[in-house]
């Protein structure tokens, strides 16, 4: 079959303005190709559950990251940044990391004494948070922060129950009254119905009212403070 000019105009045109078409379609179809992902993910995404945290614990152990681990570079900085590598050594904080096709080792900070150049992978690097859910307590991985407390709320898996968000407490939950400090973490509160020992990390006394987390695990917040009379002469 013989194929005129005017066939090959059209699928392959040679001026700049059809060209400029046709990109311009291509990137259109991608903004609506990911627009369609997007929702498509989003529509099928199962609903993320929400806990309450009791205790945190933000300290690095240096025994997970031993040699044979795989590590992910977080630090921006390095020519390395999202790539993955074996660790060869471990020492006093640091440990230098093998990468595939790389000439040389490199070293990293683990995050101990400094900021953390690397997220160990497969395995918790001893960092994790204690959160209660549905009347249960786990323990549970996490990059937990120093700002995080008890009484913020972890966002986490359906299935695998490990943390996915941290976000701070919400303004909901019972009021009650302090009855007295239990200790350094715990203060007995009269809910009007019954007692119950929570966590507390604020300065309270007696008498003050305290807002509770929905498990009714922790004081979240100071609504008010007991007026002391004056004593008059």
């Amino acid at each position: 079959m013989k194929l005129d000019n005017k066939f090959f105009e059209r699928f392959f045109p040679k001026s700049t303005d059809s060209v400029d078409e046709l990109r311009n379609i291509l990137a259109v179809a991608r903004q609506t190709i990911g627009h369609q992902q997007e929702l498509m993910i989003r529509l099928s995404a199962e609903p993320l559950l929400y806990a309450t945290i009791l205790s945190v614990s933000n300290k690095i152990d240096p025994k997970n990251f031993a040699i044979g681990g795989w590590v992910l570079v977080t630090d921006k900085e390095s020519p390395f940044f999202h790539r993955i590598g074996q660790i060869v050594k471990a020492v006093d904080g640091e440990v230098t990391v093998d990468f595939y096709g790389a000439e040389k080792t490199h070293n990293f900070k683990i995050g101990i004494k400094s900021e953390s150049q690397i997220k160990l992978l497969f395995k918790n690097d001893g960092r994790f948070a204690v959160v209660t859910y549905g009347n249960r307590i786990f323990e549970v991985w996490g990059n937990v922060t120093e700002q995080v407390k008890p009484g913020y709320i972890a966002k986490l898996n359906k299935h695998t129950l490990q943390i996915v968000d941290i976000i701070p407490p919400t303004c909901m939950g019972e009021v009650a009254k302090v009855i007295k400090r239990l200790d350094n973490r715990h203060v007995l509160l009269d809910l009007g119905h019954k007692y119950r020992a929570v966590i507390c990390e604020f300065v309270v006394k007696k008498g003050d009212e305290v807002l509770i987390d929905p498990s009714h695990s922790v004081v979240t917040k100071i609504c008010g403070r007991m007026k002391t009379a004056r004593k008059t002469r």
